[in-house]
């Protein structure tokens, strides 16, 4: 054994080869290989070697050492990371998600708090199972004349979201279009389920109608929708509209907020919500949900061109609700009116009759302000109270500022020529 350790400490370790300087009193050994069978003894394989009584091994043994040490912390390393991995993922990993899942019990009400993904996320199929009921079919039936003078009926659909319920009325939120000019309107309450219904009030302007059903002890599954903020919405956003496109029941499509704030002011006065989510004829009026099942929308308008697919636009909730206070109290929205129709004068028109830019007043209407005020047919109003008013969207945009009975100033052009200030005091347009 002594012989041994006296040879292992003459090995020089090197870059993870063993070298081997064998020296002798009488001439050198050249040896191939070296196997080590026990302490006591040596197997010298393929050598050429003389009779050789003196060996010496030259080894550099802190060199081995280190590297053997080296190897035995880097595998007890590997344990000990491997062995708190384990125990984060038993016991932490367990310990984070019943931290993460507290509930809090108020009035059978559930508060989740430090949730990642909020637990009121709900998925598509809950998400329909939620929304279904309170989503209904809603058929306009409009009688007309034909060619031969006989008295016809034509019929068009659309959709419906209950947003109020009491003891004697549903109340359904729908688009001003889909219920305008009918003379019966039926509403599919529960499946082959229909029931007449009647026009609490609507706005042309924003395309927006409140209508109602009787109600009884069977409509108990059917709830008024909850509102969303529609102004914490971000593009991208999971959304889900539920409507009866071309007569079929409570349609489901998918898709994402594409963009918020679009101004298509020529079909709405709001700024809309764009999605890709499909919408189709008779979608109109139906719901635009968020991921939590609440309403965000009412589908209102599909761009339907050829080579446009996927940009349908919804009315945000958050500008329906003051329309909808105003429906269930007046039966119309009260806005500011100036009483007259016009046309506008752009500047290809300007230039080729010589005359200024603005609205070319072609008709007044009695009972308006504009008819109680020296305003007369052929003016052009140029400005309102100092504001320019080129286009129609232009008088629009300024009335909104107004208040129904406040006075204001027009800036008129009379005869191409004579420029007057006519005052004209603001009347109610549904009173007209």
């Amino acid at each position: 054994m002594d012989e041994m350790k006296n040879e292992l400490e003459k090995i020089e370790v090197k870059d993870e080869k063993v070298e081997f300087d064998f020296t002798s009193d009488e001439e050198d050994i050249e040896i191939d290989e070296v196997n080590f069978i026990d302490d006591e003894s040596e197997v010298v394989n393929n050598t050429k070697h003389k009779k050789a009584t003196k060996k010496k091994y030259k080894v550099k043994t802190f060199t081995k050492i280190t590297a053997i040490g080296l190897v035995f912390f880097i595998v007890f390393g590997l344990s000990i990371g491997m062995g708190v991995g384990f125990i984060n993922n038993k016991y932490f990993a367990n310990n984070n998600v019943k931290e993460n899942n507290v509930v809090a019990q108020n009035d059978n009400s559930q508060i989740v708090k430090n949730i990642v993904l909020s637990q009121e996320e709900m998925n598509t199929v809950q998400i329909v199972e939620k929304m279904s009921p309170s989503v209904v079919s809603i058929t306009s039936k409009v009688k007309y004349r034909d060619w031969y003078n006989n008295v016809r009926t034509s019929e068009a659909s659309g959709s419906g979201v209950v947003f109020k319920k009491d003891q004697d009325k549903i109340y359904i939120l729908t688009n001003n279009h889909v219920i305008d000019n009918s003379n019966e309107l039926l509403v599919e309450i529960m499946s082959d389920d229909f029931q007449k219904a009647e026009i609490v009030g609507k706005d042309e302007l924003s395309d927006l109608a409140v209508i109602s059903v009787a109600n009884n002890d069977k409509y108990n599954n059917i709830q008024p929708v909850e509102f969303a903020d529609s102004d914490a919405l971000k593009p991208g956003q999971k959304v889900i509209a539920i409507g009866n496109p071309l007569g079929y029941n409570n349609t489901v499509t998918t898709g994402v907020i594409s963009a918020l704030d679009r101004d298509l002011k020529r079909s709405n006065p709001f700024k809309l919500i764009q999605t890709d989510a499909a919408i189709n004829p008779g979608n109109s009026g139906g719901a635009l949900v968020d991921s939590k099942g609440k309403l965000i929308g009412i589908n209102t308008i599909k761009i339907s061109e050829t080579g446009v697919e996927g940009m349908g636009f919804a009315i945000p909730v958050n500008s329906i609700v003051p329309i909808i206070d105003e429906l269930l109290e007046n039966g119309f929205v009260s806005r500011p009116y100036l009483g007259i129709y016009g046309k506008e004068v752009d500047q290809s028109m300007s230039e080729l009759y010589e005359i200024p830019m603005g609205i070319f007043v072609s008709q007044i209407v009695e009972n308006s302000g504009a008819n109680n005020s020296d305003l007369k047919p052929r003016d052009i109003i140029i400005s309102i109270d100092g504001i320019k008013t080129f286009t129609m969207e232009d008088l629009t945009n300024a009335l909104e500022n107004y208040k129904v009975g406040d006075t204001v100033t027009l800036k008129v052009i009379r005869n191409g020529e004579d420029k007057k200030e006519i005052k004209v005091k603001l009347t109610q347009r549904n009173e007209n």
